[in-house]
């Protein structure tokens, strides 16, 4: 008689629980027939200027299903600690910023000043937001208590021209990894800057999807005879240990382009982090950017790179995860 055992790969039923979880977190995250509206200091649609003072007003509404009217939503709720993350970029993905608007539960309208200084570190990239011309793309989070999660985008004007252009990805070393080098106040530099971040990607195809997986090592030079080593002073943001924020190239507007805001853990030693997206098909093989952003020693500081992406197919839900042992 023969005896017919399942074993299921433990790497796989990892993938499959990561799928599980990001369908319970997605919420309504479409928005379906929920709309967004921008208002640059009172005009809707405003054209912004570079970085001049100015005042963001955002509100977000549904359509009624009895009268087809408009209604303002305002059921909003905190997540991770803001009650709304806001990634502005330009459409040629060369600037990015990540702040929090203020919430008014009286008006159930968003607010948030552009280009002023700010003792809110949470919220010191809105100081330098759009300061170049062009068309930049919003990208708008919220939680609702009767609809989840909700992402919308809009599109804003900033006045003067762009000359946009396309960052090539960055080459991996022999080990596969892209590396780049950064201050210690986080800003992009040569070798041998205080900061060195290493970044791999990596894709366990499950059924219906593949898991995949960021890994960042960020190490610090603290004395420039010594080698890199574990950073000081990593101090967890909004409750996790970095957030990231990942972007396609391609897409002609804010509409067709990949996004995805990922978390991570607070390393438990060094300067490791690890974030991961199920992909179901939505992210094509193409060049992707990356911000990972951390905060270290009261500052939060953003790590971009652009990379090569190759999607790996789904693997195959009963052959692939099924495994026959004769007795």
């Amino acid at each position: 008689m023969k005896l017919e055992k399942i074993l299921i790969n433990q790497s796989r039923l990892v993938a499959l629980a990561g799928a599980f979880l990001a369908i319970l977190l997605s919420g309504d995250a479409s928005a379906g027939q929920k709309i967004a509206r921008v208002w640059v200091n009172g005009v809707e649609d405003g054209v912004l200027l570079p970085g001049v003072p100015a005042v963001l007003e955002m509100a977000f509404y549904d359509t009624d299903p009895a009268t087809g009217e408009r209604v303002i939503l305002s059921d909003f709720i905190p997540f991770h600690m803001k009650m709304m993350h806001l990634v502005a970029v330009r459409s040629d993905l060369t600037t990015f910023s990540h702040f929090h608007p203020y919430y008014d539960g009286m008006s159930g309208e968003f607010q948030i000043p552009l280009h002023f200084p700010v003792r809110n570190k949470d919220n010191q990239s809105a100081e330098t937001a759009f300061m170049g011309g062009g068309r930049y793309e919003l990208f708008m989070e919220v939680k609702s208590e009767a609809h989840g999660m909700l992402e919308f985008r809009h599109a804003l004007e900033v006045s003067g021209n762009a000359s946009e252009r396309k960052e090539p990805p960055l080459r991996p070393d022999t080990d596969g990894r892209l590396v780049q080098y950064f201050s210690g106040e986080g800003e992009p530099a040569g070798p041998g800057a205080p900061l060195r971040v290493q970044m791999t990607t990596s894709q366990l195809p499950a059924c219906g999807g593949v898991l995949v997986k960021f890994h960042f090592n960020v190490e610090e030079k603290l004395d420039a005879e010594k080698p890199y080593g574990s950073p000081e002073g990593l101090e967890k943001w909004m409750m996790m240990g970095g957030h990231s924020i990942v972007m396609s190239q391609s897409g002609r507007d804010e509409d067709e382009r990949f996004f995805a805001h990922l978390h991570a853990e607070f390393p438990e030693s060094g300067g490791a982090y690890e974030l991961s997206q199920f992909n179901r098909g939505a992210m094509a093989a193409g060049v992707y950017k990356i911000w990972l952003q951390i905060k270290k020693q009261g500052r939060v500081m953003t790590f971009p790179f652009v990379f090569d992406f190759a999607a790996l197919p789904a693997s195959d839900c009963l052959e692939e995860n099924t495994q026959r042992e004769e007795p």
